[in-house]
């Protein structure tokens, strides 16, 4: 694939409320950065538009944001772990990537403090 191929990556909507409430954070973490993308949320899916580079850089700045929010990195094992692994498919590639999982940590709001 050319670098300035265009290409349209979109989630669907799963009518599952935990996987769903995921798309509104996936929206929400892409728009506080400048990706070089088009993202557009409707009803049914999450889309995102835009170089497959800059589609993929924007998933992962998304990710590492919500590592660096909602996930525990605080001592050297909880950064290094590997113990702990996530597989990805990546459908273009026809193969399976290994990524670490991080552990997550409480979310206390203010107010229950």
């Amino acid at each position: 694939m050319s670098n300035d191929t265009a290409i349209e990556v979109t989630f669907p909507k799963l009518n599952h409320f935990w996987l769903d409430s995921g798309l509104l954070g996936l929206y929400e973490l892409l728009h506080e950065a400048e990706n070089g993308t088009l993202v557009t949320l409707d009803d049914s899916k999450l889309t995102m538009r835009g170089k497959e580079e800059a589609i993929e850089a924007a998933l992962a700045s998304a990710y590492d944001e919500l590592v660096k929010k909602y996930y525990d990195l605080s001592t050297k094992r909880q950064r290094d772990t590997t113990t702990s692994i996530q597989l990805l498919l990546r459908q273009c590639e026809g193969c399976l990537r290994c990524f670490s999982q991080k552990e997550g940590k409480g979310h206390c709001p203010s107010y229950l403090r």
